[in-house]
């Protein structure tokens, strides 16, 4: 989950027991949900090509946009991201033409739909060769928004894997991945931590 100034966004989870149509299963939930602090109530956002890698995935929101990074479907670790979608939360209408083929008053909200976001995966080490920074498929990793960049840390690589602790870097303006080799005591690895900024920190 995350929030902006007006609401809170929960996406993805899963359910050990769902009993749709009759049928007991297992399931993932491919679903956005949004809780709005005027109106105090829940309501779904409906949405084409939302992500089916929706447990453990990771969510951030930005300029009424949310992004999503990562996470499994079920089996767990069967299936895993490592890419970003987006979601744009702003309302997009469409004006209706009149018989006479002038434009009317009548106006029809257009379903939003999932994007991918384009990252170039290639960067340059600091030996200065070209190298494949994208972070690896996995789930339960921490992401967050500072300055023109987005990090992603942590998280689970397979089912039957130890947890990261790798950071990587997304640079907004190149759309480039950097692994980050920060020094210092490193974190052990982590899998569905969170993750804030302080400061610069």
């Amino acid at each position: 989950m995350c929030s902006d100034e007006s609401d809170i966004y929960v996406f993805g989870g899963y359910s050990p027991v769902d009993e749709r149509n009759g049928v007991r299963q297992s399931r993932v939930l491919p679903e956005l949900w949004r809780f709005n602090f005027a109106s105090q109530k829940w309501s779904i956002v409906e949405a084409d090509n939302t992500p089916d890698t929706c447990a453990s995935s990771s969510i951030a929101v930005f300029n009424k946009k949310v992004f999503v990074f990562g996470g499994t479907g079920y089996p767990f670790g069967q299936i895993m991201s490592n890419t970003i979608k987006t979601l744009n939360l702003k309302p997009t209408q469409r004006t209706g033409l009149s018989a006479a083929g002038e434009t009317g008053e009548c106006r029809a909200h257009i379903k939003q739909s999932w994007q991918l976001l384009e990252t170039n995966p290639m960067s340059y080490n600091v030996m200065g060769d070209v190298e494949d920074s994208t972070p690896p498929p996995a789930y339960g990793q921490s992401l967050i928004f500072h300055r023109d960049a987005v990090y992603v840390f942590g998280g689970a690589i397979g089912y039957y894997s130890e947890a990261v602790a790798d950071l990587h870097k997304l640079n907004l303006e190149s759309m480039s991945w950097e692994k980050q080799c920060p020094s210092g005591a490193i974190p052990s690895g982590r899998y569905k931590q969170e993750i804030i900024q302080d400061s610069e920190r």
